[in-house]
């Protein structure tokens, strides 16, 4: 009897702690990207499983049972993109930029991934349980995890990319749902709702005609066999998506869409000692100021530099300013600003004296202010910014300043209502303590998903409506039905009326006579 137990204790050990070999797949994607999927590698790595991750960053330290693979060249880096420069530009010519920058890309981060001679070891090796892919930007991803026959699932770090949304079969909800690159709110005007429409199935017509079948071309020298992109992407097991309702539209989610709240969000860490001094003996609290990781400060025109300095000289607080080394700053900096090329964020906005954050409008900072109770002034460029931005607007914790309008007095009027009207930072706190109020934390939560798709697969997961055509899923054959019929019916009725109306004033004459 105690040699049964044993063994099925052992055997239920056996199961449930069983180690996998898992694959994550980013060779596109910026540094805040791998800074919010990161807590799940190193959260299944502390399991046993043995992930390797493939991005174009080294890593900052080495994990056990981790192994990244570093690639030679970051896609996203390679475009020459003036970000200030496209801010003066029409809608028609942002949109097709965009698709042509998406498109190079791609293309570009397909070359430099089957170009690295250590993932070709692991294409060769096939020993692979499953794969994570990031889902923005890396559809080329797709040819290779259908030759390696393995189940995947995706990471998407953004909580309403458009065309991401469509690939996932979501219900999208335009009239109340802003897309993720739309500056609206949720209460939104007629134009606002047909903008809304329009420019989303604008983007996924644009994937569907020319987007994959692009990349298909790309990747069929290397795979011939393949299936599609859209048909392989229907294989997906389950989407875990970086969203949570303080800093993302609420919307419903099939339930293989797994919303996570702020995976990489913490408490702070002791800053470095020069920098600890500096945040703590600031009286009047301090700013920190970053565009994030894909957008270098430097490439800000002289002008706006200085309506920055000039600002800051006016106001007491200490001002963190991220800024590259690589660049010089001409302009003389005030007493109470601090360049740093690189800011432990984070570390700074869980600081006591932290009073506001400058930002893009990147989802990341967006969530780390958030979490932190920090108010936010937001000056975005472009994808999904503008739509975090607005949120932050609707909730009440952030002002949005566009580039072109940018002047002295009105930034340091923005500047001076965020500081001043406790409002903001009574959103931002009401927010935080939402944000913090978890049941499981969103490493525990991604890591259980993770796990439940390696043990149980994903299938049971997926709705019906993901394999239904676009006519049947829509309800257009019903809808057409159900519109031949009421017009069949309005035909019958009217051709009855007249023939009895006919009959009718036919009766009277003869009578009359």
């Amino acid at each position: 009897m105690k040699w049964l137990l044993a063994f099925v204790l052992l055997n239920h050990w056996f199961v449930f702690s069983r180690t996998e070999r898992i694959l994550v797949l980013a060779p596109v994607c910026s540094k805040s990207h791998k800074i919010s999927f990161m807590p799940i590698v190193e959260a299944l790595a502390e399991k046993g499983h043995q992930v390797t991750v493939v991005t174009p960053f080294s890593p900052e330290n080495q994990k056990p049972n981790v192994k990244e693979i570093v690639l030679e060249k970051n896609a996203i880096m390679e475009i020459d993109t003036d970000w200030f420069e496209i801010q003066k530009q029409n809608i028609f010519k942002v949109f097709t930029w965009t698709i042509t920058v998406f498109q190079t890309t791609m293309k570009e981060g397909y070359d430099i991934l089957m170009s690295n001679k250590e993932f070709q070891e692991v294409l060769r090796s096939r020993d692979i349980d499953l794969v994570i892919v990031d889902a923005i930007l890396n559809d080329f991803v797709l040819p290779i995890i259908d030759h390696l026959n393995v189940p995947f699932i995706f990471y998407c770090p953004a909580s309403n990319v458009p065309w991401v949304m469509d690939m996932l079969n979501v219900p999208q909800e335009y009239a109340s749902v802003p897309v993720g690159m739309g500056d609206y709110g949720s209460q939104m005007t007629f134009m606002q709702r047909m903008g809304n429409l329009l420019s989303s199935e604008l983007f996924f017509l644009v994937r569907k005609a020319f987007w994959l079948n692009m990349l298909e071309d790309v990747t069929r020298k290397d795979f011939p066999n393949s299936r599609s992109i859209s048909e392989i992407e229907r294989d997906s097991q389950l989407c875990i998506i970086n969203s949570h309702p303080a800093t993302a539209w609420a919307r419903p989610l099939p339930q293989n869409i797994i919303p996570v709240p702020a995976l990489h969000t913490r408490p702070p860490k002791p800053l470095p000692q020069a920098l600890q001094t500096l945040a703590d003996e600031a009286n009047q609290g301090f700013i920190v100021f970053t565009l994030g990781s894909a957008i270098p400060v430097s490439s800000m025109p002289e002008k706006l530099v200085k309506i920055f300095i000039q600002v800051f000289s006016r106001i007491p607080q200490q001002v963190f300013w991220k800024w590259e080394r690589s660049s010089v700053l001409t302009e003389k900096l005030p007493a109470n600003v601090k360049i740093l090329e690189w800011l432990p964020q984070q570390d700074l906005l869980g600081h006591q004296n932290a009073r506001l954050f400058i930002s893009h409008g990147g989802l990341i900072g967006i969530q780390e202010t958030v979490y932190h109770g920090v108010p936010l002034l937001g000056l975005p460029f472009g994808n999904d910014q503008r739509g975090n931005l607005a949120k932050a607007r609707e909730e009440g914790y952030g002002l949005k300043l566009a580039w072109d309008d940018l002047t002295e007095e009105l930034l340091y009027d923005t500047i001076q209502s965020l500081l001043h009207n406790p409002s903001y930072k009574g959103n931002a706190t009401r927010l935080s303590k939402i944000m913090q109020h978890q049941l499981m934390s969103g490493r525990e939560i991604g890591v259980y998903w993770v796990e439940h798709v390696l043990r149980h697969g994903g299938k049971h997961l997926i709705p019906a409506s993901k394999n239904l055509p676009f006519y049947q899923h829509h309800l257009l054959d019903v809808w057409l039905c159900l519109f031949f019929t009421l017009l069949t019916t309005f035909f019958v009725m009217f051709k009855l009326t007249t023939c009895l109306a006919r009959k009718t004033v036919k009766f009277r004459k003869e009578k009359t006579q």
